[in-house]
């Protein structure tokens, strides 16, 4: 008769305030203790019934789990230390084992069974999450500080993990991506899908996620003309901030903004991307839709709740207002950007297949996909980046038409010599990088 497997349900104790912090914007506390019992008994309920397996809670604190369930304490140390101290238990009497979180509720049975195939020529298997981490590894063996010294709950988790297995001898086998519920777009996803997860469904009945928060970020450079009619255009309901970063200004952007109800950041470092960086950085932790405008009132903020209702809705992770597809007033947009912006949103549709028609600077994007894209450029090239690295890693894209004012105040890109010239220069720069970078991926 075949050695029956483990599997390891991690759990930690449903106390409100101290279990799925990152969902208490959306439910509050006792709605995300609530949510964390019910994630873990759909979990359990599912997989206590594999029958080539023997399931076992990995408990993190005092809870009276199901009855009759083996329940091992996970003890001391980081996420890494109690993985790993609770895999060599579950290894010591049986051939492999597998660990997953509490919180994957419709977790689909054939990715269970894959992660059991794997591991019948592999010594270890891993299942990604999109946020970098993952919900499932499988071992056939765990030596003595295999997952000691990670850092966990960051974006590069999983390359972390992935790298020290493979330092281990163990290359592990990859499954289909899968999420977790760790964040509120993840209860909104999962709500909307019809996946067996009864508990689950009965608590998100009784705690509804809040609709997402709206965070926008104005980069402002000498804006003192028209700063604070953007602000005010922007400050409506379902926006938490608005945060205007000051790059430099001369003539009093900051105070304007400031006394039109804005956050001011300041970044002496010149440049759009650098400020639109330092915007980002000042964000919360629970920041989920990410609305980047420009200070100049050549957009139109009221348009803010059509360009984020894709993402809302879960349609799109980058959103971009399109001038081209929208009314632009004359003298708008100069030859130079229509000539520039034309070949760069050809380049992008031919080479990634992305059907982008314009790299317009009134956006919004989810916060979580902004993370994955890990932004760099800090002056002219921000826009076509955003656009390009979303196009690499697979980003749901959509437009919306929107109109295009003449700015108020001087331009310092678009109508000069040397901002024409360099932003022209840093796009197709990128633009050529990343089409290298993508051949040498191949």
């Amino acid at each position: 008769m075949e050695a029956l497997g483990r599997i390891c349900v991690f759990l930690k104790a449903p106390v409100p305030g101290a279990v799925k912090t990152r969902l208490v914007p959306a439910v509050g506390r006792v709605g995300a203790a609530v949510l964390a019992k019910a994630f873990f008994e759909d979990s359990w309920h599912a997989l206590a019934r594999v029958a080539w397996a023997r399931p076992v809670v990995a408990l993190a604190g005092a809870f009276a789990v199901s009855p009759g369930a083996e329940v091992w304490p996970q003890g001391e140390g980081d996420l890494g230390d109690r993985m790993e101290r609770i895999l060599q238990r579950a290894l010591s009497d049986a051939p492999f084992a597998l660990a997953l979180g509490a919180d994957t509720p419709g977790l689909p049975a054939r990715l269970v069974e894959a992660a059991r195939d794997h591991l019948a020529r592999a010594d270890a298997v891993l299942g990604p999450s999109p946020d970098g981490g993952f919900y499932l590894l499988g071992l056939r063996r765990c030596p003595p500080g295999l997952l000691a010294g990670l850092p966990w709950g960051v974006l590069k988790t999983r390359e972390y993990v992935v790298e020290r297995l493979r330092g281990a001898g163990m290359a592990p086998a990859l499954l289909e991506e899968w999420s977790d519920l760790d964040r509120p777009e993840d209860l909104r996803r999962f709500a909307r899908t019809d996946l067996d997860a009864p508990a689950t469904r009965c608590a998100l009945l009784r705690h509804p996620p809040a609709p997402p928060l709206i965070d926008v970020v104005v980069p402002a450079l000498d804006e003192a003309g028209a700063i604070a009619q953007v602000v005010r255009g922007l400050l409506r309901p379902r926006v938490r901030s608005v945060v205007v970063v000051d790059n430099g200004s001369r003539d009093g952007t900051g105070s304007l903004a400031a006394a039109a109800g804005a956050r001011v950041v300041l970044e002496p470092r010149r440049g759009y991307g650098a400020a639109c960086l330092a915007g980002v950085r000042s964000l919360p932790a629970d920041s989920e839709i990410i609305v980047f405008c420009d200070g100049d009132a050549s957009d139109d903020p009221s348009l803010l709740p059509r360009l984020v209702r894709p993402i809302e809705e879960d349609e799109a992770d980058l959103v971009i207002g399109s001038r081209t597809r929208g009314r632009c007033e004359p003298g708008a947009l100069t030859p130079q950007q229509r000539l520039g912006n034309a070949i760069a949103c050809r380049w992008l549709t031919m080479r990634y297949g992305q059907p982008t028609t314009d790299l317009g600077p009134f956006r919004a994007i989810r916060t979580s996909a902004l993370i994955r894209l890990r932004m760099a450029d800090r002056d002219y090239g921000w826009t076509v980046e955003m656009q390009i690295k979303a196009a690499r890693q697979g980003l749901r894209y959509a437009e919306i038409p929107v109109p295009y004012r003449r700015r108020i105040g001087r331009s310092k890109i678009s109508r000069t010599i040397r901002g024409t010239l360099g932003c022209f220069t840093k796009i197709f720069g990128l633009l050529l990088r990343h089409d290298l970078l993508r051949g040498r991926a191949r």
